[in-house]
């Protein structure tokens, strides 16, 4: 078992880890950078508290091959015997490659000639070992191989928000460019369902909404109804939500109260439908009222405030998304679709990841119809505020529906776990397959090698035959009734 590095806890305690957060070094306005650093937040089993540890400058442990060990080519793995362990700090690990295999000259070369890049080769020398784990992970498996790390049922808080777009350029509101006037966040530990409205004195509407008597009430019976009654209503552990809104004058106090209920809460997910479209626009928001979103968004406990949110812009479906939010909070923030798409990877592909067509596959339960009023979302609101509000609250309860079918956040929750991966990669084979394996072999008594493709110009393979696997001719298929099938006889796969 591995060294304790949570203060407070010793070797075996029971506290499972929920998130990694890592923070780049950060060039400052003299030129020099800062150190990274990695925040670790963890639940305690015992208490059920929720923490948070900062590392300054993680340390890193990779492998080298002892003096009289030929390592002639990168090996999948190596007896621990025939390897010593070399612990750097994370962010020097190419210099401490470079000196512990005799290629400083090299290092520096590429650095004073700008090719930084270069130095990535260092991590193809067969000689090393496990060198080139992403220190997110690492600090995962750290944590699996010291503590418990046990699973337990995550808590889940949705949200959803709605723009004014009645004056907005174009057909879609560009991020940040209208006002947020509607967000709902679903706290399902609790069974409460707060809904924060934006006052607009120039819709009347909203003072008719605001005498409604028994709001909460009908809320609750709207609800019952649209998911298909009171049966319904408790299958889905609804039976018990208690529904609040409240009104803003100033909209910056809309959103920071919004992310006041999620800090307060400390909730281990929040989860939005496409949340590549709400987190930034939140984000892009904060900033055209005039503030900085890492006051609003991150929690105060965190001495470093990142609040980011990286669209995965190479893959063009959502079954290859790998976003990430990089939010300084207790709370994982994650797309509820992209982890539904990922998940069923392979599968038989689905019409529409729409949240009204999921939510009636899975569940039964539809978004709100508000087309006999319009067929604008902006001019909602204008037209019918109280069906605006039943809109945003009814999104939510969606999202609850297909969670509480398919369970998909205690799955993706374990997994991490058991296979010591980042959330946005957990689906992801390539990754969590070599986590996996550094595990194993570890656990076998091996040392894992490094990934010598990922590091190395791709080379054609001599001999191998590359194609598209739809146009291969029939003649070699297996033929059943005279039908051919995607089987042949006498073939070597080795993908």
């Amino acid at each position: 078992m591995e060294k304790s590095f949570i203060k407070g806890y010793q070797p075996g305690a029971n506290i499972t880890l929920l998130n990694t957060i890592y923070h780049k070094p950060v060039k400052n306005e003299d030129g020099k950078y800062t150190n990274d650093s990695i925040d670790i937040i963890y639940k305690d089993l015992d208490t059920g508290e929720k923490k948070m540890a900062h590392i300054p400058s993680p340390k890193y442990t990779y492998w080298v091959a002892n003096e009289g060990v030929s390592v002639e080519y990168p090996r999948l793995c190596i007896e621990k015997d025939k390897v010593h362990p070399v612990e750097c700090k994370y962010q020097d690990i190419k210099k401490s490659i470079a000196e512990s295999t005799n290629n400083l000259d090299f290092f520096y070369d590429n650095i004073r000639n700008g090719n930084y890049k270069e130095n990535d080769r260092l991590f193809t020398i067969p000689t090393v070992f496990n060198a080139d784990m992403n220190i997110e992970d690492y600090y995962r498996w750290l944590f699996s191989r010291c503590y418990k790390n046990e699973p337990y049922k995550p808590e889940i808080l949705y949200f959803d928000i709605e723009v004014d777009g009645i004056n907005q350029a174009g057909d879609f509101p560009q991020m940040g460019e209208c006002p947020v006037n509607a967000v709902t966040l679903v706290d399902v530990a609790h069974n409460r369902v707060f809904t924060l409205l934006l006052e607009n004195y120039n819709n009347p509407l909203i003072d008719e909404f605001k005498k409604e008597k028994d709001i909460s009430k009908q809320i609750k019976e709207f609800v019952k109804e649209n998911v298909g009654g009171w049966k319904n209503e408790k299958r889905f552990g609804l039976e018990n939500f208690e529904y609040k809104i409240m009104f803003y004058d100033e909209e910056i106090n809309l959103i920071r109260d919004m992310f006041n209920v999620i800090n307060v809460l400390k909730p281990d997910f929040a989860l939005a439908w496409n949340i590549a479209f709400d987190l930034p626009y939140l984000i892009a928001r904060i900033y055209a009222l005039g503030h900085d979103p890492r006051e609003i968004i991150c929690h105060k406990d965190f001495p470093i405030a990142d609040c980011d949110y990286y669209i995965d812009r190479r893959a063009k479906v959502f079954e290859e998304r790998g976003d990430m939010a990089q939010i300084s909070t207790y709370t994982v923030f994650l797309d509820q679709l992209i982890i539904f798409a990922t998940r069923r990877k392979g599968q038989r592909k689905v019409d529409s990841y729409k949240l009204d067509y999921i939510g009636g596959l899975i569940a039964g339960v539809r978004k709100l119809d508000y087309s006999d009023i319009t067929t604008d979302i902006a001019k909602l609101p204008y037209l019918n505020y109280k069906v605006f509000v039943f809109y945003n609250i009814m999104d939510t309860i969606v999202q609850h529906c297909i969670e509480n079918r398919i369970g998909d956040i205690d799955f993706i929750f374990s997994k991490a776990l058991s296979v010591n991966t980042r959330y946005q990669k957990v689906n992801r084979q390539t990754t969590y397959l070599i986590n996996r394996g550094i595990t194993d072999f570890y656990d076998m008594g091996y040392i894992m090698g490094n990934n010598n493709n990922k590091h190395n110009p791709k080379q054609p393979f001599p001999g191998a035959f590359v194609a598209d696997p739809t146009k291969v001719s029939d003649k070699p298929k297996i033929k059943i009734n005279g039908v051919p099938i995607n089987v042949c006889d006498n073939l070597d796969d080795f993908d």
